[in-house]
């Protein structure tokens, strides 16, 4: 007797439909999986023997031929045990469902039955749901996060026997969990809808910087910070997302799968709702950078999509793990290739790097005992196509004695993130009728649409093209800085003393050169 049951693999951070297809005939017993099944797939025909018999039911005579198509994809991971389990029990006649076709099968088998977690469940039934299905049976432990894909009646069961019980009283009209489960407190379990950020308001002094992060913030630029060790780099990094809006219901779900996909998301798989922050530091290899393995887990830089990235100490690091960046920085998704396919990697996030400018660190301090061959050795470690990338540097020195001693309240996170949100706002109004979601991300054809300087502003601009040797890019960046300024003034127009406030964190290059 032959059946069919659908689920659905992960290729990259894509979903693909798969047919389990069984057949069962007269012979000598004999077990096969076909179609291009890795190594857990192939040892599922002893957990999912040994998990019929341990729950009851008869494992079927006969010769068992179970058929993964496409047969030309490679199937990865267990989370075809209790596809293929219902599959067998279905062509034995154990299983009658007259919708079978309609409901996405997700789900690992343990030896006693019961169904396992699976990763990247979000992907899969997102994909499901296009492809028209209409039910979704998966195991309990992704019970909130399969309740994500609204178009989809989901049900979460526990072991092979609970899932079998659904399948028989299945109908084209049966209705899923109503909703997520739920805790102690009435929340939703294992839902992120808040982390304990430290708070902007521990920063003492260091005005210029706080100023030139809300920017980035408000605009979505990217920042350099170089400044002496202690000066407050660190500390501004890490609280940067703190000031950031929460995550749009899209962007929630982006973010989810990714999470999902390299199995982070917290116990019980609710929606993110917090904007990521990845710090990373100078060990890190390049697979966990970019992402990779068999199969594909997402790296750092994927793991800061539609959040922030942080590199601290950016010239310790080795200069071919920065040249990675340039493909993420500009076009803001990752292609990477890895045995026989390739896969777009999303990255959209800021990036913030933090360094010391020097071997000493006091370059901007004064009192620098480093040589310009020193200096210029450390800081070329960042090359200029990185550099340039990056639209906002930041040079820092110390803080005096009297701001580390202030016991005046500075501003809080909140009061920050509040401007910041009013401004979004104010360029989603702009760019309603465009794909452009913050001032970073225009393109030339927007800029000479939505950068119109007020008179005047274009000769200071030219003059300091000509004396500081800004690049074509750069000359792009401080039109949108610009943009972003004049934005958190609600002004249409472009001043004057927007661009020289931009101009003023263009000055990075031009000041190292000096020394």
């Amino acid at each position: 007797m032959l059946s069919k049951v659908i689920t659905y693999g992960i290729l990259g951070i894509k979903s693909f439909r798969i047919d389990v297809e069984t057949n069962i005939s007269r012979g000598i017993p004999e077990f096969d999986i076909v179609g291009q099944g890795d190594v857990s797939i192939k040892e599922a025909r002893v957990r999912v023997r040994t998990a019929i018999n341990n729950n009851g039911y008869k494992f079927p005579d006969g010769r068992i031929c179970v058929n993964l198509a496409p047969a030309g994809l490679r199937k990865e991971g267990a989370f075809l045990d209790l596809p293929i389990a219902v599959g067998i029990l279905s062509a034995a006649g154990v299983v009658n469902c007259a919708c079978i076709n309609k409901c996405a099968i997700i789900g690992e088998l343990s030896l006693d039955g019961k169904v396992k977690e699976s990763n990247g469940v979000l992907i899969r039934l997102t994909q499901a749901a296009k492809e028209g299905a209409l039910h979704a049976i998966v195991p309990y432990a992704n019970a909130n996060e399969a309740m994500n894909v609204k178009e989809l009646n989901v049900f979460p069961v526990d072991d092979l026997r609970g899932a079998i019980a659904v399948l028989n009283t299945l109908s084209e009209n049966s209705k899923g969990m109503e909703c997520g489960l739920i805790d102690s407190q009435g929340r939703i379990v294992g839902e992120v809808t808040e982390e304990d950020f430290p708070d902007f308001s521990e920063v003492k002094g260091q005005c210029q910087a706080k100023r030139a992060m809300e920017i980035a913030a408000c605009g979505g630029h990217n920042v350099l910070m170089l400044g002496a060790p202690g000066c407050g780099k660190t500390m501004l990094g890490k609280r940067f997302t703190s000031i950031l809006p929460p995550l749009s219901d899209s962007e929630a779900y982006e973010v989810t799968g990714v999470y999902s996909l390299a199995r982070l998301l917290p116990a019980g798989g609710g929606l993110m709702r917090v904007r990521p922050l990845r710090v990373i530091c100078p060990g890190i290899t390049k697979t966990a950078l970019v992402g990779g393995g068999r199969p594909l887990i997402p790296g750092e830089i994927s793991l800061a999509h539609k959040g922030v990235l942080f590199m601290d100490e950016m010239t310790e690091y080795d200069t071919s793990l920065i040249q990675i960046l340039r493909q993420p920085l500009e076009q803001r998704s990752m292609l990477i290739s890895r045995l026989g396919y390739t896969q777009c990697l999303p990255t959209d996030f800021i990036f913030i790097g933090a360094a010391n400018p020097c071997r000493c660190g006091k370059l901007f301090e004064g009192t620098c005992t480093c040589t310009p061959m020193q200096v210029k050795t450390t800081i070329s470690r960042i090359s200029k196509p990185i550099l340039d990338r990056i639209d906002i540097h930041i040079p820092m020195k110390r803080v005096s004695f009297n701001d580390m001693d202030s016991l005046s309240a500075n501003e809080t996170s909140a009061q920050i993130r509040k401007r910041v949100i009013n401004v979004r706002e104010y360029q989603k109004e702009r760019y309603k009728n465009s794909n452009i979601e913050v001032n970073a991300h225009m393109t030339l054809k927007d800029r000479e649409k939505y950068c119109r300087l007020e008179s005047g502003g274009k000769n200071i601009l030219q003059k300091a093209t000509d004396v500081m040797g800004f690049s074509a890019r750069a000359y792009d960046k401080i039109l949108k800085i610009a943009r972003t300024i004049a934005d958190m003034e609600f002004s249409e127009t472009i001043k004057v003393t927007h661009i020289t406030e931009a101009i003023s964190y263009r000055t990075l290059d031009n000041m190292i050169s000096e020394k």
